[in-house]
């Protein structure tokens, strides 16, 4: 074989290559529309472990793994290049062979180095390192790639104008997103007005930013300017946002107007919201597990609610549930390592969920690209005739109160008196004057007489004290003379 001709073969499969490369990769690319709340798989159900069955290792891992990750392909950018340089030499090299030594060295070298040098030139592209900081989600004709590069200047595929490889740039900032107030109505037609947001960003891997673009990316939001995104109440969620919030809003109406798993009057929203309503939520979003749906064989909710049941019962000296007394019989048939383990387990979801309500954890969701940074429920706001009736009742209970803690002092104050000598009726008195409960009122009656009666009166009296100081003198004279000298 000549010179030329391994020129031409060698250029021949390069270009195979470099093809079938970009073929494979571009099928393994996706274009997808964003998902929609509907489409998205229904809520997970517990398990249906028999409860005797030890916690499984499983089981627990779900609560510390970061969450299932698909493996990234290789960036192929480099490769290209590497391709794309052997197919001009192979070709320069047949040049040289194949013309004239004059024509086809100088020839030669050009093809060999303009073309591919200039393509590697032009196809470095910046991803921007600040304001905001972002990375970027490769792209092979249009198509999303699972391919995901850093800040700073990177190396794409660009051939003669024509961009095979390139990026999408996403935002990587934290973003705040507040939905407001959301009005929702229970069972017994009662309305509740909740507050919520939450905080998110997108997930940092080839797959996740695919994932994250696929679905919308942060939408039309206009993100703001600072170290941190914010989407307000009333503007328009799309994209990402838009999918959790509707997750979100959906999943707690049907928990609100359930009858079997959510609050059945207003008093047990104000007891069930704080704990129970975001954990409904989570265990929406999570298809990973992150959160376990169950401990031990019993449903994480069933556990908390049992929890809550039990400090209500001994708080207010009512029985418990049903549901409760049923949990309470499968309980004890656990061994004490089981229930120790359990406890731990409960303790450890308690934990995590305390931590994502205050922004210090958070469950990554791959199938949405992103991670709920911060899930706050806030404030809640219950019908005018309901906190009216409330606000009734704790005036009434603080009134209880103080009388039966001014009826406590009372009795101690008579022990004290009646140890002091006291009768039990001038004990009680003197107690109710002292705390200024009872007030003690002496009565005086005033009586007018006229000028006259008052002048023979004002004279009884001195004839009266004149007769009392004779008479004195006369015993004290009487006395003296009786005295021997």
């Amino acid at each position: 074989m000549e010179l030329w001709q391994f020129g031409l073969a060698g250029a021949l499969i390069a270009l195979l290559v470099s093809v079938t490369t970009l073929l494979l990769s571009y099928r393994k690319a996706e274009d997808k529309k964003p998902e929609m709340a509907d489409e998205l798989p229904p809520t997970r159900t517990c398990c249906d472990a028999d409860p005797l069955d030890v916690v499984d290792e499983a089981t627990r891992a779900a609560m510390s793994r970061p969450g299932s990750k698909a493996e990234d392909e290789p960036d192929i950018a480099g490769l290209l290049h590497v391709f794309h340089f052997a197919f001009w030499a192979f070709v320069g090299l047949a040049l040289v062979d194949g013309l004239p030594p004059f024509v086809g060295w100088p020839l030669g070298l050009v093809v060999a180095i303009v073309p591919a040098l200039g393509c590697l030139i032009t196809s470095f592209d910046k991803i921007e390192e600040e304001n905001p900081p972002s990375i970027g989600l490769v792209t092979i004709f249009g198509r999303h790639m699972p391919t995901m590069k850093d800040e700073g200047l990177k190396l794409f595929f660009r051939w003669f104008g024509l961009w095979v490889l390139q990026k999408i740039q996403i935002d990587q900032r934290k973003v705040n997103v507040d939905l407001g107030f959301v009005r929702f109505y229970l069972p017994d037609g009662q309305q509740v007005d909740q507050e919520f947001s939450f905080t998110y960003s997108g997930e940092q891997t080839g797959h996740g930013a695919r994932n994250f673009v696929n679905a919308g990316g942060h939408g039309s939001a206009d993100l703001g300017s600072g170290e941190m995104g914010s989407i307000k109440g009333d503007e328009p969620k799309t994209g990402v946002p838009g999918i959790v919030t509707e997750i979100l809003i959906n999943e707690a109406r049907n928990w609100f107007a359930s009858p079997h798993e959510g609050p059945k009057t207003v008093d047990d929203a104000y007891q069930m919201i704080g704990v129970e309503l975001p954990l409904v939520l989570l265990l929406k979003l999570d298809l990973d597990n992150q959160i376990p749906p169950s401990i031990n064989g019993f449903p994480i909710l069933d556990l908390f609610a049992y929890l809550r049941d039990k400090r209500a019962a001994t708080a207010h000296g009512r029985d418990l549930s049903e549901k409760s007394k049923e949990l309470e019989v499968q309980f004890r048939a656990l061994s004490p390592d089981q229930r120790a383990q359990m406890a731990t387990d409960l303790h450890k979801v308690a934990a995590k969920m305390d931590r994502i309500q205050h922004g210090q954890d958070g469950i990554v969701l791959e199938w949405l690209g992103m991670r709920i940074d911060k899930l706050v429920i806030g404030r809640v706001r219950f019908s005018e005739e309901y906190e009216k009736s409330r606000l009734q009742i704790q005036v009434e209970r603080r009134k209880a109160e103080s009388a039966a803690v001014s009826t406590a002092a009372d009795i101690r104050r008579v022990r004290a008196y009646k140890r002091l000598g006291l009768s039990p009726e001038p004990a009680l008195m003197a107690s109710q004057v002292n705390t200024g409960n009872a007030t003690r009122s002496i009565n005086t009656n005033e009586t007018r007489v006229d000028d006259q009666t008052r002048e023979s009166a004002e004279a009884v009296a001195r004839l009266f004290a004149q007769a009392i100081a004779f008479g004195a003198a006369a015993i004290g004279e009487g006395l003296r003379s009786r005295t021997p000298t």
